[in-house]
This record gives structure tokens, C-alpha cells and sequence, in this order.
């Protein structure tokens, strides 16, 4: 398995599976692997423009060779044999897998190999969110530090584990909480409050890259999560949705406000300051009030 989440290994890592090739000993499709996923957080490494020279050169045939027999159908049914009694680490396992193969085929232009793989995925722990909640916090951890681009299939899959963390309980056909439910047929307003997303600065994630910031869910569709959140030691609201064309508006005590482009395909953000908000979100209306 590849480290995911720590870039100076994964250019050592590349670094020696590239003089594993050199020497007949290494596998085509490990490199492809880190090198696609070292190019999500480190675009100018000297081990990448190397695999790039080698991907480009003579041995593209080498690599569509090792693609052709990419075990797609073997890891999604690794992720289907899981359960609620599966280990965070078997479960974790099997995403990484997923992952790596879908890293694999996108840094080898051809991702419609892991295309299916991966929507089956993420149908599947949409299904079952909670098999998936508790590595919640690890998908937002790689979509903010280290997220796949818009055209990997992996993206999907970590939105989808990301997402498990506000799945709707108990009735299926329910869109909202019973209490976010209540709550709008009153016609009352949400306050919250800056401090409740406060980070302890002195948490960190065993993996090295900085605890997830807390996470206040504010309301939910369909298709859609509005929360508050912190990034860089700042409150904001974050919307994020399966569908990258989502319509909405937001106010801030009457004045439109904007958002900007979050660091994926369907995730936009803006500063959480005090005053009086009203979104409309699809079809949805969320009023709440922000208090220093």
C-alpha cells in the first residue's frame, strides 16, 4: 500500500520504483500509482518529472500493457465484503486501493479503466454510510490536502466517504433531520456561533497531516451539505454537492454575498462573519444568524 498522505515519501517511494524499472525489477503500474498520486500535492518534484519522461518515452506501451490488467473488479469486491465489524484499517485498506488504481489510470490518461470501479464504489458506501462514517474525517483530511483532480474517478469516492459523515438516519425518505425539519416549518432561525468550529491546534492526525477542523453541519438536501467549518484558523461556511451546476444565493443582512470556488468540483466557500444569512439552495431556503 502507498503512503497517501505524506509527499516526501511518496517521492521516495517513486524515486525507487523507478530504479526498480531501470533494473527490470519494478512494476509499471506502482509507479503510475505514486506518480499519480505524489501529482496531487506536489506538481514540480524531480521524481515526477522523471516518471513524466519515462510515461511520455519508449515505455508508454509498457504501461497500457500493465493497465489492461488493472484488478478493478477484485478491489471493488475487497470494498463490498466489509461490514460495520470490518477494522478502521481494513476499511482503510480497501479505500486506498481503490485509490491507487484510480491514481494510476488518471496519471495515465486513461481513467475510464477505474471510471466504473469507482461510481460502483461510491454508490455503494452512499448505501452504506455507516459502514463508512468514521473515515469521515480522513476523506476531508485528503479532499482539502491532497484531492484528485476533477477528472480522476477517485474524487468521487472520497466525496462519497466525506458525505457519510450527515447520511440521514433513521427514515429513508426523509431529506432533513426531524429537528432541522421542525425547526423551518416554525419559521425559527439557526444561530451558531464563530467559536464552535475552533480548532485545537494541538490535535494532529496520526498521519501526519493536520487534524480535520470541526465540523458544524448547518443543514442538507438531496444532493447537498451546507456546513461551518475553519480553514486557515477561519470560520467559514462550505457548501459541498454532487452536482457541480448546484443554483444557489446567499445574503448576508440583505446583501448578496460570494462565494469562491472551493479546491474540488463542487465545493464553494465564503468568510463565516457575524450577521444574518439566508441561502437558497436548490429549492431550499436556510436562514441563521452568525454571533462573534
Amino acid at each position: 500500500m502507498k503512503t497517501h498522505d505524506n509527499t516526501a515519501l511518496l517521492a521516495e517511494q517513486l524515486a525507487a520504483a523507478l530504479r526498480d524499472l531501470q533494473h527490470d525489477a519494478g512494476s509499471p503500474l506502482e509507479v503510475a500509482a505514486l506518480a499519480g498520486l505524489l501529482s496531487r500535492s506536489q506538481q514540480d518534484s524531480p521524481a515526477l518529472a522523471e516518471a513524466i519522461e519515462w510515461r511520455d518515452g519508449e515505455s508508454s506501451s509498457v504501461l497500457d500493457d500493465a493497465l489492461s490488467t488493472l484488478p478493478a473488479d477484485e478491489a471493488v469486491e475487497l470494498l463490498t465484503a466489509l461490514t460495520e465489524d470490518s477494522t478502521p484499517e481494513e476499511k482503510t485498506d480497501a479505500l486506498f486501493h481503490i485509490d491507487e488504481l484510480c491514481a494510476a489510470a488518471w496519471w495515465a490518461d486513461a481513467p475510464t479503466c477505474m471510471a466504473s470501479a469507482a461510481q460502483v464504489s461510491a454508490r455503494l458506501i452512499r448505501t452504506f454510510p455507516e459502514i463508512w462514517s468514521e473515515l469521515s474525517p480522513l476523506a476531508t483530511r485528503i479532499l482539502s490536502a491532497a484531492a484528485p483532480a476533477s477528472g480522476d474517478p477517485a474524487l468521487a469516492l472520497w466525496r462519497a466517504v466525506e458525505a457519510t459523515r450527515w447520511a440521514s438516519a433513521p427514515e429513508p425518505d426523509s431529506r432533513v433531520p426531524a429537528a432541522e425539519g421542525a425547526r423551518r416549518k416554525l419559521g425559527l432561525r439557526l444561530v451558531l456561533s464563530r467559536g464552535a468550529v475552533a480548532r485545537d491546534t494541538r490535535a494532529r492526525a496520526a498521519s501526519g497531516l493536520p487534524a480535520a477542523p470541526k465540523v458544524e453541519e448547518v443543514a442538507a438536501g438531496k444532493d447537498w451539505e451546507l456546513v461551518l467549518t475553519e480553514e486557515s484558523s477561519q470560520p467559514i461556511f462550505r457548501l459541498s454537492s454532487s452536482d457541480v451546476g448546484l443554483v444557489f444565493v446567499v445574503t448576508r443582512d440583505g446583501t448578496e454575498v460570494s462565494l469562491s470556488s472551493g479546491d474540488a468540483p463542487g465545493r464553494w466557500s465564503c468568510e463565516a462573519v457575524a450577521g444574518a444569512y439566508r441561502w437558497k439552495i436548490d429549492s431550499e431556503t436556510i436562514e441563521c444568524v452568525i454571533e462573534s
